[in-house]
């Protein structure tokens, strides 16, 4: 029986290969048909400029990525590593992009001369996104899911495609390295690498809408259209309209965060603002955003704002507010990461200023909007409650930077932060309430969100002397209150629940951010008519949040 189905097999190979022959012209050779295709035989998944390249590995976790050796090599030999060999610094020279509006064109070249972009360190290796590398190098790239295979071309954002104009078989090499045909419908768009004189008729390679290195009878073949990409980054953005803010912070340390390649479902959310800019000496700008993060969350239906800091350095801060080269340059940046990673919107959050720097604050902001609105961003601030230190609260003009932004974010926390000299709550609601009232003097109400924690301190103390505060997600609260014991009784004076307790030889207080304290805050935003919330941050939110913001937050 085995001999038998042995025998079955072999016969319908030779018949495969027979029809396969039968369909060459008599006067065509097999062989040299054989013989080109077993030439490009190879273990490469790569070809770049129509030429095979080995000793690379590209990788498709949450997107295509080449390493960055290759980049190097193929695209772009100027590329500097940082010193940290996080990221790559890109002279503009080099790339070959437009933004939004010539306005903007004019301002980034005349103010930049590079960019960075962050590196994906995967198993150690260093990789580059090759969709962004799209957006401002002139090159065309083609990914097969089906091959895993990458086709690269590099200078030119032009490919010819063709078709055929009816059902035709193309050759190619089997594993086995028996020459098998595989028929390609009409309609499929191939790529052409070269052609080759077979006998009397003329064949072409081609990569197949499947990735695999083929050949078809040229004669076969038509021009289909000539690819042209354009060098635009992106578009002026639709203004927006949100009927309410319901927005939350997402911290990201860096561009490997795996927070930076996934996103979460939260009912009702509208916007993300991930941590992705922060302002670093001599006004450069380091960039750890993610272009899947961005996919992830408009695909989610979340506009995203990326926040954008002063790294909380007054020293970077003032050189930077106080030099105009710096000033244009940190813009233009941040320019071209909006366009680059398609923001909806900025979020600015500059803390810690020296207070002589205010007036130059101002003026940044002022700056800002005038060139974001070329793009239609949405414009955000954050700022501290009215009254407290100056290079937090005081540093903050108010009046003057109201109207140059879209939205205010009042961060309405912190009231005790974590090395204050007493204990008690992050925002007592009386505090949070005084600290809208004394805002909304200075900034309308349509525009003044308002920034909730999403966190609780547990304070530790000895003899009514704190040794020791720790931060607590609302989420996770509930797994540290089960080793110890304890009764909630309602504070009045912060109108939050709270804990006090003994526990291993201290005292422990809490004042709780829980489902009654969030209540009370949604039901601020309704009493001021505010223009929505803000969550500091995500992951540390229970789910009920998402629950109350959906029952109390008017529409």
């Amino acid at each position: 029986m085995r001999v038998f189905l042995i025998g079955i097999i072999v016969i319908l190979l030779v018949v495969s290969s027979v029809l396969g022959f039968m369909y060459i012209d008599q006067s065509e050779s097999y062989n040299e048909i054989y013989e080109i295709l077993k030439s490009k035989r190879t273990t490469s998944n790569l070809i770049v400029n129509d030429v095979y390249i080995y000793d690379y590995e590209i990788n498709t976790d949450a997107g295509v990525y080449i390493p960055f050796e290759l980049v190097l090599d193929q695209i772009d030999p100027t590329l500097e590593l940082s010193n940290s060999g996080a990221r790559v610094y890109v002279l503009l020279s080099q790339l070959d992009f437009s933004l939004e509006t010539e306005v903007l064109d004019k301002f980034v070249n005349e103010n930049l001369d590079r960019i960075n972009i962050p590196l994906r360190i995967i198993d150690g290796k260093r990789y580059l996104n090759l969709e962004l590398l799209e957006k401002i190098y002139p090159l065309h790239y083609n990914y097969y899911s089906d091959s895993e295979s990458l086709y690269l071309k590099t200078n030119t954002r032009s490919v010819d495609y063709y078709e055929t104009n009816q059902n035709q078989k193309v050759f190619y090499l089997e594993a086995d390295l028996l020459i098998d045909f595989d028929e390609m419908s009409s309609g499929e768009p191939f790529i052409l690498i070269d052609e080759k004189k077979i006998g009397e008729e003329n064949y072409s390679e081609i990569i197949t809408p499947k990735g695999e290195i083929g050949l078809i009878k040229t004669s076969e073949m038509s021009l289909v259209e000539d690819t042209q990409k354009t060098n635009q980054v992106n578009v002026v953005r639709k203004t927006k309209e949100y009927s309410s803010i319901n927005l939350i912070w997402d911290s990201i340390s860096s561009y490997n965060d795996s927070k930076n390649y996934k996103m979460d479902s939260m009912d009702g959310l509208n916007v993300i603002s991930p941590t992705w800019f922060s302002l670093n000496v001599n006004g450069i700008v380091i960039n750890d955003a993610s272009m899947a993060y961005t996919k992830l969350a408009h695909e989610a239906g979340y506009d995203v704002w990326g926040l954008y800091s002063n790294s909380f350095n007054p020293n970077w801060t003032n050189e930077m507010l106080n030099n105009e080269a710096y000033v244009n340059q940190s813009i233009a940046q941040m320019l071209i990461y909006s366009a680059l990673y398609d923001l909806d919107g900025i979020n600015i959050d500059f803390e810690n200023i020296y207070l002589k720097d205010k007036a130059a604050l101002v003026n940044y902001v002022e700056k800002v909007r005038l060139l974001t609105r070329e793009q239609n961003l949405v414009l955000s601030i954050d700022a501290v409650v009215p009254g407290g230190s100056d290079q937090y609260s005081k540093v903050i003009d108010r009046e003057r930077i109201a109207p140059l932004v879209d939205y205010f974010i009042l961060m309405a926390y912190d009231e005790h932060w974590g090395s204050a000299p007493t204990s008690g709550s992050v925002a007592s609601l009386p505090w949070v309430r005084k600290g809208v009232e004394g805002t909304l003097e200075f900034v309308p109400n349509e525009k003044l969100v308002l920034g909730v924690p999403l966190y609780m301190r547990i304070w530790v103390e000895v003899n009514n002397r704190i040794i020791d505060s720790k931060a607590y997600e609302m989420k996770n609260i509930d797994s540290y209150l089960e080793d110890i014991d304890y009764k909630i009784v309602y504070d009045e004076a912060s109108e939050q629940n709270y804990i006090e307790t003994q526990h291993e030889g201290n005292t422990i207080k809490i004042w709780l951010e829980d489902k009654d304290s969030m209540t009370k805050r949604i039901k601020l935003i309704n009493e001021y008519d505010l223009a929505g919330i803000a969550g500091w941050r995500k992951g540390y939110e229970e789910t009920y949040y998402w629950d109350l913001i959906d029952i109390y937050l008017k529409d």
